[in-house]
């Protein structure tokens, strides 16, 4: 039997694109012009999945994921939110009200598909019990477990504000709850152990102002975003830097930094702008990386 999948995008052109790229892999696929059509659709076609667009009429897709997921016979079904490229606020928002994983527009059908593929694939491990839900990425010094789809996004969220605040690295380290005095950095960029001693070093600088206790190289744990042989290594120094609390109910909970091998590379627009989205982004962040 296919996989019923519900699409909901305003646009038609756009739906029929999508739905023909689904249904050439076998998918069942269903439209829904906006939000509150998509709800019903869910409730008496029961999809598997849904992939649905953000700004639609009637109601937009970050109130019909928050209906799903607030209903006991639907909250399970898997919510694919469609967000613009350089759009911080869509993830934080999508993320507050249950999204699963997101897809930014535009999008190559390969793309979608492999998202698609994999959401299903996991699904159909964890009824098996056969899906080891957190998994454990390569670390500089230390290990982070993670599920692969909040590593899916938090790749993407990282992504997405390293592209506004333009750097050669962007890096998040959150104070752990569980290790006393550690901080986790995810690295969207491979780092020569030199580079990587270098950012450690001038990430604890900010973090020991922060942080209670004396943190130290070894509490530093890093996770690379991206494969070993997806970019070369960064091999250089760094002589601009920005580091910024990320702040949620009051309390610290980590560091948002960028980082770039260019003197004066930041302006003081960047600080204050990193620093918005450092609050914006904090609660998201807390919720992705325990």
């Amino acid at each position: 039997m296919s996989k019923r999948i519900l699409l909901v995008e305003d646009s038609p052109t756009q739906a029929q694109k999508a739905q023909l790229i689904l249904e050439r892999e076998g998918y069942d696929v269903t439209l829904a012009p906006d939000g509150s059509a998509g709800l019903e659709e869910t409730l008496h076609y029961r999809p598997d999945l849904v992939v649905t667009d953000i700004v639609m009429p009637k109601m937009d897709g970050y109130d019909m994921c928050r209906e799903i997921k607030a209903n006991e016979e639907t909250r399970d079904i898997p919510v694919v939110m469609l967000t613009t490229k350089g759009a911080v606020m869509d993830i934080i928002k999508g993320l507050g009200v249950g999204a699963d994983n997101f897809i930014t527009k535009p999008y190559e059908g390969s793309l979608l598909i492999g998202r698609v593929q994999e959401i299903f694939n996991n699904l159909n491990l964890r009824e098996k019990g056969l899906l080891f839900e957190d998994l454990e990425l390569e670390n500089f010094n230390g290990k982070i477990k993670m599920s692969t789809d909040r590593f899916q996004i938090l790749s993407l969220l990282l992504g997405t504000i390293g592209v506004i605040i333009h750097c050669d690295v962007m890096g998040l380290f959150l104070l752990s709850t569980t290790a006393k005095h550690s901080l986790y950095m995810v690295s969207l960029q491979p780092l020569a152990d030199g580079s990587c001693g270098d950012l450690t070093t001038k990430v604890l600088d900010a973090a020991n102002v922060l942080d209670d206790g004396e943190l130290t190289a070894e509490n530093v744990h890093l996770t690379r975003v991206v494969k070993e042989e997806d970019l070369p290594q960064l091999e250089e120094n760094f002589e601009s830097f920005m580091s910024v609390p990320l702040i949620t109910e009051g309390r610290v909970i980590g560091i948002l930094t960028t980082a770039n091998t260019k003197e004066n590379a930041f302006q003081p627009d960047d600080v204050k702008l990193l620093y918005q989205l450092g609050l914006q982004s904090a609660e998201a962040f807390d919720r992705i990386g325990r």
